[in-house]
């Protein structure tokens, strides 16, 4: 039997954005939330994908042995149209510190995807933008959510992931100017922050869950049959679409995206997070100290 830090450490594999290896690994990350004046420098993201993901969380209690999460994310690549809409399950172990966890990615469907819609309180939509450190392997993940009450395409606001970079080790340049910063890693973030945290995830980076319960639900037809149909239906009889993530289905959504950045979509009103003391608010992603990114 294996003690918390040597199962953590046993875990640290590769974790590669959008991994479906069916391995579990070690995700250890800082945070941070910048607001920002100008967004003309996302043309120089490394890649970029429009992202949608909701999420069920799962509580400590006496009868188990741990927290964590279980999130479904559909991936639409912003730079390479004819590419397939990508869907990931994640399964997440908290693990130690807050802000570490173990995470097992493998491959969904846009089956599962739905369910997860309707199962999950809240949820994320968000534009991320890639960008390679120089002489590491790693990059910053720049999340862009849209902007609700502005002319603007973006918020001003961005939430900021790096995976893998050493606890305590001095953060690298960031590839653009900020007009404010919140670290809001473990250790890091104030508590006067810790509210401005908790203020952003419910007004700018989570999105509710508006879906209608469904009241039946047949098996759908095969997507190469010219004459399937979605069959599940809501409780006002309304039939939910098919999305298998078929070419045809990529790019209509894909049309449906507002321009942005080099081609890129924008971001929808909503981590999937947790709040800004690392617990994951109202079932959604994560906050300050993780992100279920």
């Amino acid at each position: 039997m294996y003690g918390t830090t040597d199962l953590f450490n046993r875990m640290m594999v590769s974790n590669e954005a959008e991994d479906v290896s069916g391995r579990t690994s070690a995700e250890i990350e800082r945070v941070l939330y910048a607001r920002l004046g100008n967004f003309d420098f996302l043309k120089q993201a490394n890649a970029a994908d429009h992202q949608e993901q909701w999420s069920v969380k799962v509580a400590k209690t006496d009868e188990n042995a741990g927290s964590g999460s279980i999130r479904v994310r559909k991936v639409i690549n912003l730079r390479e149209p004819s590419a397939p809409i990508q869907y990931v399950l994640a399964t997440k172990l908290d693990v130690g510190e807050k802000g570490s966890s173990a995470e097992t990615p493998e491959p969904s469907t846009a089956d599962q995807f739905r369910i997860f819609k309707y199962l999950g309180n809240k949820g994320m939509i968000k534009d991320r933008y890639y960008f390679d450190i120089d002489s590491t392997d790693l990059r910053w993940e720049v999340d862009c959510f849209a902007a609700k009450n502005s002319t603007g395409l973006y918020n001003e606001w961005v939430k900021i992931d790096l995976e893998k970079w050493p606890r305590g080790k001095a953060l690298p340049q960031l590839p653009f100017e900020v007009l404010e910063l919140i670290d809001g890693s473990p250790g890091y973030l104030t508590d006067e922050n810790k509210a401005k945290v908790d203020e952003l995830y419910q007004q700018v980076f989570l999105t509710s869950n508006e879906m209608n319960p469904l009241m039946t639900y047949e098996e759908e037809a095969p997507p190469e049959d010219p004459n399937a149909q979605g069959a599940a239906t809501d409780e006002e009889g309304q039939k939910k679409d098919n999305d298998k993530g078929s070419p045809d289905a990529t790019q209509s959504e894909q049309s449906q995206q507002p321009e942005a950045a080099d081609g890129a979509g924008t971001g929808g009103n909503q981590d999937d997070g947790t709040g800004a003391d690392g617990q994951q608010a109202d079932g959604a992603g994560t906050g300050a100290g993780d992100d279920d990114q």
